[in-house]
C-alpha cells in the first residue's frame, strides 16, 4: 500500500503495556529459574525456555509490533509473524467475536507470510479476520469511522450500528 492517507492504529495502550510487562516478567522468571536450578536435569531448563521464556518474549514483541493500517487501498493487520492485507471491497462485514472483540470479516484470505503458518491460520480462520477493537480504542472510534465512511460506506449501512457507528455519527 502507498503512503497516501495512511492511518496507523497501535494496540490500546493499557493492553500493550500489560502484554509487554507480563511477557517480560515471564521471560525474566524463566531466566531466573534456569539459573537457580542449574545443577538439574536438562529437561528443567529446556522446558522453562520453551514454555515460559519464548512465549513471554512472543507476547511482549507482539504487543510492540502489531498494528492496523487503513489507507485508500484497504486495511492491513500486522502481527508478529504475518500480515493480513486486503482491499476495502474484500471486507464482507464488521462483526463481534468472543469477548465482544470487534473484527472485520473478509470474503477471501488476505494472508501474507510463511507457508507453514498460513496452514495454521487458514485452519483457524484468522487469515480472513482483522481484529480492530483494541486498535481503534486509542485513536478513537471516530477516526476509524471516518475512514470507513470514506472508503467502505457499504459496511456502515450493513452492520456497524452495534459499535455506535451510525451513518451520521462522528462527523
Amino acid at each position: 500500500m502507498t503512503n497516501d492517507n495512511r492511518q496507523i492504529y497501535r494496540l490500546w495502550k493499557p493492553q500493550r503495556m500489560l502484554m509487554i510487562v507480563g511477557g517480560g516478567t515471564m521471560a525474566a522468571y524463566a531466566l531466573t529459574a534456569m539459573v537457580t536450578t542449574y545443577p538439574s536435569p536438562l529437561i528443567v531448563p529446556v522446558s522453562l525456555f520453551l514454555f515460559l521464556f519464548l512465549p513471554g518474549l512472543g507476547v511482549a514483541f507482539h504487543a510492540m509490533k502489531s498494528h492496523v493500517i487503513t489507507s485508500r487501498e484497504g486495511v492491513e493487520y500486522h502481527s508478529l509473524f504475518y500480515v493480513v492485507r486486503t482491499g476495502w471491497s474484500n471486507i464482507d462485514r464488521i462483526g463481534l467475536r468472543r469477548r465482544r472483540q470487534v473484527v472485520l470479516y473478509l470474503k477471501k484470505s488476505g494472508y501474507e507470510g510463511p507457508k507453514w503458518l498460513g496452514l495454521v491460520l487458514r485452519g483457524s480462520g484468522r487469515d480472513r479476520r482483522i481484529p480492530i477493537g483494541l486498535y481503534i480504542a486509542d485513536a478513537g472510534v471516530g477516526e476509524f469511522h471516518r475512514n470507513l465512511r470514506r472508503y467502505a460506506p457499504h459496511l456502515l449501512k450493513k452492520d456497524a450500528s452495534f459499535m455506535g457507528l451510525e451513518e451520521d455519527s462522528y462527523l
